[in-house]
């Protein structure tokens, strides 16, 4: 896909948009998800599959993102490219107005969204140069700002040179807490992993060649730095405070999805296929 007119002609129409997400999730030969069955008919009537063996009836929408939504799917494709392009994101006020949506639909829409914006499929530690660091989200702006901020929730994040991202909400910057997200995402026999002068970064000289950079002296010393987790940082926070203005801790796993997701694949050319992909993926818990 190239630009909004040529992905609005070419799904103008339900039908187009089915077929395009059908074969994305079931490719060539579509598979009864009960019984495994290859034989399927089309109920066309009610944009429906059903099992010829065991007469299951399914449509390529059930357990996904689109689960019983009644918003187009024209206007969820749209939205979904429209959030792969944005580099610091794009506000639910925004969506509202290009799709003529009302704000809660966007906001709903949107959320969906971000739940599919990460990677669903297996993701193989991080084995390369390693840079951690750790910021702070929301809040009071006023007044001390970083490490011990009154209100703001702590976020710490991984990022594997020339590779990507990942970053979740801590409760603690504890060195056991950060000692757990590390090795989530990193591989002990990663190349380097470098970290700041705080204190809580020690405990991981212990099981990876940690390097450490003190930022009251220095902020580059060669290869070891922080650099590139910290330019990530600074998209974040101008995406949440130039566009979403504030993000609530309940919800700031999925801002967190997107950002880390899109940074992750700047440049892939079907980022926007992958979220379609991801978003088909079947999760039980969008059936609620």
């Amino acid at each position: 896909m190239t630009d909004l007119t040529e992905l609005a002609s070419r799904f103008r129409t339900k039908r187009k948009c089915l077929d395009f997400l059908e074969k994305l999730r079931f490719g060539e030969s579509i598979e009864c998800p009960r019984c495994q069955s290859k034989s399927i008919s089309r109920i066309k009537t009610v944009n429906k599959l059903q099992c010829n063996k065991c007469r299951y009836m399914f449509s390529v929408t059930a357990g996904t993102i689109f689960h019983r939504s009644h918003i187009p799917l024209q206007k969820w494709i749209l939205a979904i490219f429209m959030m792969c392009n944005a580099k610091k994101g794009i506000s639910a006020k925004q969506i509202q107005r290009d799709l003529r949506v009302t704000y809660k639909t966007s906001w709903y829409l949107m959320h969906r969204i971000r739940r599919a914006m990460r990677d669903k499929t297996f993701f193989p530690k991080f084995t390369g140069v390693v840079e951690t660091d750790d910021t702070y989200i929301g809040g009071i702006h006023k007044g001390k700002r970083g490490r011990g901020a009154s209100g703001k929730t702590a976020v710490v994040g991984v990022l594997e040179r020339n590779g990507s991202v990942k970053a979740q909400p801590v409760e603690d910057m504890s060195s056991k807490t950060i000692s757990r997200i590390v090795k989530k995402y990193v591989d002990p026999k990663a190349i380097m992993v470098c970290a700041d002068e705080f204190l809580s970064y020690n405990q991981l000289a212990l099981e990876y060649n940690l390097k450490r950079i003190n930022h009251q002296i220095e902020y580059v010393n060669g290869q070891i730095h922080t650099q590139g987790i910290e330019n990530f940082w600074s998209i974040l926070k101008r995406g949440i405070v130039g566009v979403y203005h504030k993000v609530s801790t309940q919800y700031l796993p999925l801002y967190l999805n997107e950002f880390t997701f899109r940074y992750s694949h700047n440049g892939t050319p079907d980022l926007f296929l992958q979220v379609l992909k991801n978003g088909l993926i079947y999760d039980s818990s969008l059936t609620n």
